[in-house]
């Protein structure tokens, strides 16, 4: 059979497999674990982990050439992320896994539909074809990881989770509300709200007028009675439950369905950056295993069986 068609060095072929799968334990790892307190260093590490795998499985279009290798390394790399996630039985999860595993396999049959019908090999083509169809699947299997963590019965929401989404907002309101924070108390947020909209040297008992007054407007309008002495991130958790639970079930369903395409765009542009960051990770290595004559680039003559209509 041509070398096109045949895998010829198992213990290479092993090797990416392998290194594929610890990758995607790693990453599945970390991503499950971020919470509320996630920190810089962590977030780096989920996309550092994340982009390494995803340069792997671009890269496994161009070195494995069996379509039933390709489907087990895949295999095994979404049973390592399987393997990390909480609630690993619920009907959301096993959806996103199967439909992740799925547009893996698409996405390399795809890959190597163009790279065999290409005389010369487009890497940046194929890869096109790869990624962005990878980076889709994992975008679906993370939306309905975190809407699996919402409590559907109820319409709750984990409080890690909601205060994880709603720290990235921090910046931008802080430009409407100065010294707004998550850790902050409501009476110092407030404060600063009232201070911004009123004269400078408004007396002290003005401002606390006005300070009880939107305290007054929030248990009005939501049913939470707010003392002041809790923390902001704390008061608009119980805020956010306490108005989700007085919806009709209809609007709870179309609620969660809004959530959950927003969560998909947000991380769809995310990914619209990753993906060319991966291709190009994934050149650079491939020019790396090339220099490493860990394989090589070859030309073959082929026969090619034609129509003609006389």
């Amino acid at each position: 059979m041509s070398e096109v068609y045949v895998d010829r060095s198992a213990l290479k072929i092993g090797a990416l497999g392998a290194v594929g799968v610890i990758l995607a334990g790693l990453f599945a790892y970390q991503f499950f674990r971020l919470g509320a307190e996630a920190g810089l260093a962590e977030i780096l590490s989920v996309l550092g982990l994340g982009i390494g795998w995803l340069a792997l499985v671009c890269l496994r279009v161009f070195l494995i050439k069996t379509l039933n290798i390709a489907l087990g390394t895949a295999f095994f790399e979404v049973l390592a992320v399987w393997l990390m996630m909480p609630q690993k039985f619920s009907a959301l999860n096993l959806l996103g896994i199967v439909i992740f595993f799925l547009l893996l396999v698409v996405g390399f049959i795809g890959g190597r539909a163009d790279l065999n019908n290409s005389l010369k090999i487009k890497f940046w083509r194929v890869s096109r074809r790869t990624v962005p169809t990878a980076l889709t699947g994992l975008a679906l299997l993370i939306t309905l990881s975190v809407l699996q963590s919402f409590n559907l019965t109820e319409f709750s929401i984990p409080r890690s989770a909601f205060n994880f989404f709603l720290k990235s907002s921090e910046p931008v309101i802080a430009g409407f509300i100065p010294d707004f924070s998550l850790e902050a108390k409501v009476n110092d947020v407030l404060k600063s709200f009232v201070e911004s909209r009123l004269p400078p040297g408004t007396p002290a008992p003005v401002i606390d007028e006005a300070i009880s007054g939107l305290k007054k407007s929030i248990r009005e309008t939501t049913g939470v009675n707010v003392s002041g002495e809790e923390k902001v991130g704390e008061a608009l958790y119980d805020i956010s439950i306490a108005k989700l639970l007085t919806l009709p079930s209809t609007l709870k369903v179309l609620a969660l369905i809004v959530l959950g395409l927003l969560i998909f765009l947000f991380i769809k542009g995310l990914a619209f950056v990753l993906n060319w960051i991966i291709i190009m990770l994934a050149f650079l290595i491939f020019q790396m295993l090339v220099a490493f004559n860990f394989m090589h680039v070859g030309t073959e003559s082929r026969n090619q069986e034609i129509i003609v209509v006389d």
